[in-house]
């Protein structure tokens, strides 16, 4: 509010106005007082604030009346403010924050619905509500009160203290997984979102209110929440406090977070791209109008109805960029991020490019990969939403910058030692391998970009018979070139990115229990090599199934797409396992899953369903593999849960599978004694499940429903009194008629700041 306001009516129906004047209070009824009380024009009133609200050095303080009436029904109202006499003062203390309050007479003003009396309002200006105060007290209690004049005052000898009220206001945390907007329906009128909860400053405020502020938006009666892509999006800050209309009239502000889920899918839309006379990268596709669902209790991070489709490109659209030997580099597309890793979503075929991509931090340079998305496997052609390239660092901000390229050679290549990248300390590749610095140079000097040919360049292809492999790539001739001849075209793709860990642990403490500290393991660099038995960080199998339906370890060679996820073809029969330490019940072990091509049917442990989505989403398969049936589930000696899980493809399309994240659980290890149970879990007649269902019943019910819209009387969000109608007050004594003086003050701060109630509860 930028004004903080007093308001001090008196009110009485049982007692003699003309005997008012002379009343002695008992003293022995009072609190700290010690002789009898009368309040007239030596009275003082002083308010202690703490730092709930931020007031400005020197602020001007005012002092009104507000007289009151009495309506038909004895209900007690009051009239517009006008200036108070010039004998009642009111002071700001800027050392002690104390409002100081002379000069008002209880005794001539006091109301009732028999006589007219005046409220005092004492207001000090652009006060406003500090959200990092310390507790949410309004006041200083022993510092706050009314006295029968200055010498009691100073004395600190009070005829009653004050209430001591809090001030609070309800706090919304969400978290987005995705960079689409959330829309969320209100129970009420959403008016205005700021930085902090504002005054209202006049009666035709609707065309003042601010409609977006940092990730919160107002459209079409409902509220809209949206990640910045750029590092201001990735911190856990308050994003905005809204103003409300609740449908019975009242206001209220609420406050409203946005943070980033543990991994988060950003679409092609979110980069900047640089304007040069290069090709351009240009929209293939019709972007979606898709919302996100609301948060809730149980959600997922890394799944969302939203992208329950067969969309070829996720929610729609991509950026493409075609290159040729003439017009051999793109334009610049660069993004933003703060986590510990990313991967770049592309496309993978026969007829697909290069891309230069470089990771900056700061000035420095992380890493360049220079990538092959060829691909050729005539079963399933191009190949959509593949991570092209997968990096990892220290929690810290990012830029990274892809260029497509068209590279008339590449002979002569010489691989140097094989790197990987990392997410999350696991390890996540397609086939990678350093070059020297010459041929580095002699690659990029083709786009102009040798200047980076001193940096930690790495080469990475999708399939062996890539160029950067000594293969032809798409090649007619054994000559490396990378096209069919002079003039030919290839097409580059960016269909979005995805940031991993964009808050640090400490700040995961706002997460859900079942999503904070989330572990991401990537599934292709955890395969055992197929010699024997699993040991060290190689805890996941990739398993072959035999003419007798038997299973044994292998060695994974991709039957399907490029080799930076594992593919899963139902024409072979071969599947993963793992196994899984369960160590309680708040545990989560989810699988990140998409059709690469089709419409795969997954099994887990016999389990089976349909996936549709060409967007690798992040599935909450517990429930399936903490199933107590099962032979897999084996409970141990210090009560934890020993699971063995089974993964393999019934057919329909082909099944691409990235990362496993636990939560509360651990990777535990697999030997050739569980070949057995393995293979009967292979082998167990399929039962459907609905992994749509098992994830999405989590986004039935809105947070706003929720709301409880306060019984308390409310006010025009100007803060003007107009037609303001308490009920009439009731009193017995006296002490009755001074201890409403003080609830008065208090109700006035409630209407003022405009009923913002709820989980920090304004008063």
């Amino acid at each position: 509010n930028t004004d903080y306001v007093v308001s001090v009516p008196t009110a009485t129906d049982s007692y003699d106005p003309n005997a008012i004047a002379q009343s002695v209070v008992n003293a022995s009824a009072l609190d700290r007082v010690n002789a009898p009380v009368k309040l007239d024009t030596s009275s003082v009133i002083k308010q202690t604030l703490t730092d709930v609200f931020n007031i400005p050095s020197n602020p001007t303080v005012t002092v009104k009346y507000a007289q009151s009436q009495v309506d038909g029904l004895d209900r007690i109202y009051f009239s517009d403010p006008v200036a108070a006499p010039s004998s009642v003062t009111a002071t700001y203390d800027d050392a002690s924050r104390t409002i100081t309050t002379v000069g008002y007479d209880y005794s001539s003003n006091y109301v009732s619905t028999v006589r007219s009396g005046n409220k005092l309002i004492v207001s000090i200006s652009g006060v406003t509500f500090n959200p990092s105060a310390a507790d949410n007290s309004i006041s200083n209690y022993d510092k706050t009160a009314v006295y029968e004049n200055s010498a009691a005052a100073a004395n600190n000898n009070a005829v009653k203290y004050f209430p001591n009220d809090t001030i609070s206001v309800k706090e919304y945390t969400y978290v987005l997984d995705y960079a689409l907007p959330m829309r969320e329906v209100v129970n009420g009128t959403p008016l205005s979102v700021d930085s902090l909860p504002q005054k209202q400053n006049t009666s035709s405020y609707q065309t003042e209110y601010n409609t977006k502020y940092s990730g919160v938006d107002i459209e079409n009666n409902s509220l809209l929440y949206q990640l910045n892509a750029g590092s201001d999006g990735n911190e856990l800050t308050s994003k905005g406090y809204v103003l409300i209309q609740r449908d019975n009239g009242k206001y209220e502000w609420v406050r409203v977070n946005i943070i980033p889920a543990s991994n988060v899918l950003y679409e092609e839309s979110n980069l900047t791209i640089a304007d040069s006379a290069a090709v351009s990268w240009v929209k293939d596709g019709t972007t979606a109008d898709s919302y996100q669902s609301v948060t809730s209790d149980t959600d997922v991070y890394g799944y969302d109805p939203a992208y329950n489709n067969n969309n070829i490109y996720s929610n729609g659209s991509a950026l493409t960029a075609t290159v040729s030997s003439e017009s051999n580099k793109s334009q610049t597309a660069t993004f933003e991020f703060t986590g510990t890793g990313f991967d770049l979503i592309s496309a993978c075929g026969t007829n697909t490019g290069v891309q230069v991509v470089t990771v900056r931090k700061g000035s420095s340079i992380e890493k360049i990969f220079i990538v092959d998305t060829y691909y050729n496997d005539s079963n399933y052609g191009t190949l959509y939403q593949v991570p092209i390239v997968s990096f990892s660092g220290t929690h810290d901000t990012y830029t990274v910058e892809t260029t497509a390229a068209y590279l008339s050679f590449a002979q002569g290549i010489k691989h140097g030692t094989v790197e990987t990248a990392s997410i999350d300390g696991t390890d996540i590749e397609a086939s990678s391998a350093e070059i020297s610095k010459p041929t580095a140079r002699e690659l990029l000097a083709q786009i102009g970009m040798e200047d980076l040919a001193d940096e930690n360049v790495e080469l990475v292809w999708m399939d062996d018979n890539s160029i950067f492999n000594g293969g032809t790539g798409a090649q007619s001739s054994g000559i490396s070139t990378q096209a069919t001849g002079s003039g030919a075209s290839l097409v580059s793709y960016i269909d979005g990115y995805r940031v991993y860990n964009p808050l640090t642990e400490q700040e995961q403490a706002a997460y859900l229990p079942s999503e904070a500290n989330a572990k991401y393991y990537n599934i292709i660099n955890s395969l055992a090599d197929g010699s024997g038995d699993i040991t060290g960080t190689n805890w996941l199998a990739y398993v072959e199934g035999g003419k007798d339906g038997e299973f044994t370890f292998a060695d994974y060679k991709s039957n399907g797409g490029p080799s930076n996820e594992i593919y899963l073809d139902p024409r072979n029969n071969n599947g993963l396992t793992f196994k899984v330490k369960v160590n309680n019940a708040d545990a989560k072990v989810m699988l990140s899953a998409r059709a690469a091509s089709g419409a795969p049917v997954i099994n887990i442990n016999g389990h089976t369903d349909k996936l549709i989505s060409a967007t690798e989403m992040y599935y909450d398969i517990t429930d399936i593999v903490m199933d107590k049936t099962s032979s897999a589930y084996e409970v141990q000696s210090d009560g934890s849960i020993l699971v063995t899980v089974t993964i393999k493809n019934n057919g329909g399309g082909l099944l691409a599978i990235n990362n496993i994240k636990l939560v509360n659980s651990e990777a535990a290890t697999v030997t050739s004694q569980a070949l057995p149970q393995i293979t009967a879990l292979m082998n167990t007649a399929p039962v459907p499940v609905d992994l749509k269902a098992l994830n999405e019943t989590q986004y039935s019910s809105y947070k706003y429903a929720e709301f409880v819209v306060s019984p308390d009387p409310g006010i025009d969000p100007d803060g003007e009194t107009e037609n303001e109608i308490p009920e009439a007050p009731e009193y017995n004594d006296v002490i009755n008629a001074i201890v409403s003086i003080f609830e008065k003050i208090a109700m006035f701060f409630k209407n003022i700041f405009v009923n913002i109630k709820g989980y920090f509860n304004l008063f």
